[in-house]
């Protein structure tokens, strides 16, 4: 039923050389210098429209991206592109996750990073009409992984579910199995988005797994052009946009206070696409919610940087657009 893993590409190595990581990287644990995350206790966030946001009183963006600095990336397309302005970063002060759902809204829920930890959650995922996962919903990328995560979404009680496809999902991506695994097939309790969008109550959202490459790790692409060949196929008219990863300034900073999003990505969301909401995860350290006048960023990882599912579900409500009901 489900592919094997290819002859040059052995699990047990992966897994030793993933644990020597993990300790090197405990080993030479700092302390993160984040400033623009939340504190993640209270997390719901509602639009402008419903008057709970108020916008007036973020500071506006006195430099941002162009379609020079576009072109710029498009041109030069090197392997560490570095932006060349400052981004905005506001942080959003949320209210508490558990509150009464208005039948004019649609409430989302935003879950990241999971890593088959969803056994220890100490609370209950909240309510809500549409769930988002953010990818890395497996520890190991193994086709058991991904059934286990799927049979743990049938329980929940979102009329939708919507999926992608994270750097640890290695069953989805050729690169790690000769056949990869049909992630419809395997994810039959939800809606799976690769380079692709879903409707729902009227509301567009377009999903994508792909992070800058790091380690060896599934749906890595290097810095630069292809990168940015994979954004630039983003509807401009997506409402929700689903990423694996951040874009470069929001929610990405790292245990060593680096930036770990990707260029091409904030170029994409901030000068074409312009969504309303931004909601990705990757960076555990990021876990949050910032806004820069135009898009909420929502860095929705669960699990920190030891893999513990410590963080909050964050949750926002859209207004249900005219013409469209829940029933």
């Amino acid at each position: 039923m489900f592919p094997q893993k290819s002859h040059y590409f052995h699990a047990g190595r992966q897994d030793s050389r993933r644990q020597q990581n993990e300790r090197r990287r405990h080993r030479h644990h700092l302390p993160s210098t984040v400033e623009h995350t939340v504190t993640p206790l209270q997390h719901l966030l509602t639009p402008t429209d419903t008057q709970t946001v108020d916008l007036s009183t973020f500071s506006t963006p006195t430099v941002t991206p162009t379609s020079t600095y576009i072109q710029t990336i498009a041109s030069v397309c090197t392997q560490t592109v570095q932006p060349i302005f400052t981004p905005i970063v506001t942080p959003v002060t949320s209210l508490p996750t558990y509150t009464r759902r208005p039948a004019d809204v649609v409430r989302f829920v935003c879950i990241s990073d999971t890593h088959n930890r969803t056994d220890c959650l100490h609370y209950s995922i909240p309510d809500g009409d549409v769930l988002l996962h953010g990818g890395d919903f497996t520890i190991r990328g193994d086709p058991h992984n991904a059934h286990v995560f799927n049979q743990w979404l049938g329980r929940l009680p979102h009329k939708y579910k919507v999926v992608i496809a994270g750097n640890h999902e290695e069953l989805f991506d050729k690169n790690f199995y000769p056949v990869p695994a049909d992630p419809k097939k395997v994810l039959s309790n939800a809606i799976y988005l690769q380079d692709q969008y879903t409707s729902v109550y009227g509301i567009k959202i377009y999903g994508a797994p792909w992070t800058p490459r790091h380690y060896r790790s599934a749906f890595q692409l290097p810095r630069g052009e292809q990168c940015w060949k994979k954004w630039s196929l983003i509807p401009e008219d997506t409402d929700i946009l689903l990423t694996h990863g951040p874009p470069w300034g929001q929610g990405d900073i790292t245990k060593k206070s680096q930036h770990g999003g990707c260029e091409e990505l904030l170029a994409i969301v901030q000068d074409k696409v312009k969504p309303k909401y931004h909601v990705f995860g990757h960076i555990h350290e990021g876990y949050g919610v910032t806004h820069d006048g135009t898009t909420f960023f929502i860095n929705a990882a669960l699990c920190n940087n030891r893999y513990l599912p410590v963080n909050r579900p964050i949750v926002f409500d859209m207004p249900l657009p005219r013409g469209y009901t829940k029933k």
